[in-house]
């Protein structure tokens, strides 16, 4: 049974219970709104279900940013959308979201992506050595494209030097891993050239 038959059973029942008519119509208006602004929001999301796997602005496997909330989409459905964030949690995203909201897709077209890798360095650091470091530990790590080349960027300076690393990966769902084996790397190799971290002397 449909809504409008619920609806109409429920008033037959309280007219048998003896409910003033006047009553009745008012009951019938008020059911009537309450049941019309259910139904957009189930129509809003349907119609806009139909437009995401229509015109595809996002796949299943895509990494998207909605709404402020980062996940994998898992799987597309005409009423919502299922991601998968970083922390293992699954969620439920609305599929007017998609449609009235900027989405951020990260692999919809390319699925490589630019890594940041912030780093603080002593003052007296050699930078151009520091830059060497970039370029070989980058070569080293399967997941980083040779093109565009890594960068050493200085941004900031002051008691201590503050350096990005910019690398591109192949890969995006792997970039935390990639930053973090990144980070190792630069890590032991700063420490065997006697490069200081953080402004120490």
């Amino acid at each position: 049974m449909g809504y409008g038959g619920l609806v109409l059973t429920l008033l037959l029942a309280l007219g048998q219970l003896g409910v003033n008519p006047q009553s009745l119509t008012v009951i019938a208006g008020a059911l009537s709104v309450g049941v019309g602004f259910g139904l957009q929001s189930i129509v809003s999301n349907f119609v806009s279900g139909l437009i995401v796997l229509a015109e595809r602005p996002i796949r299943v496997g895509d990494l998207v940013t909605v709404k402020g909330e980062e996940g994998r989409v898992k799987k597309i459905s005409v009423r919502s959308t299922l991601l998968a964030t970083g922390d293992r949690t699954d969620l439920i995203v609305p599929n007017t979201d998609i449609i009235t909201s900027i989405v951020r897709n990260k692999t919809l077209t390319d699925v490589s992506q630019r890594l940041r890798l912030p780093v603080v360095l002593a003052q007296d650091t050699d930078l151009a050595l520091a830059r060497d470091i970039l370029v070989a530990v980058a070569a080293r790590h399967p997941n980083v494209a040779a093109d565009p080349a890594p960068v050493l960027l200085l941004t900031k300076l002051g008691e201590s030097l503050e350096v990005e690393a910019r690398v591109f990966v192949h890969d995006v769902s792997q970039g935390d891993v990639t930053r973090s084996e990144l980070n190792h790397l630069l890590l032991e190799f700063f420490r065997r050239s006697g490069i200081k971290l953080g402004g120490t002397a």
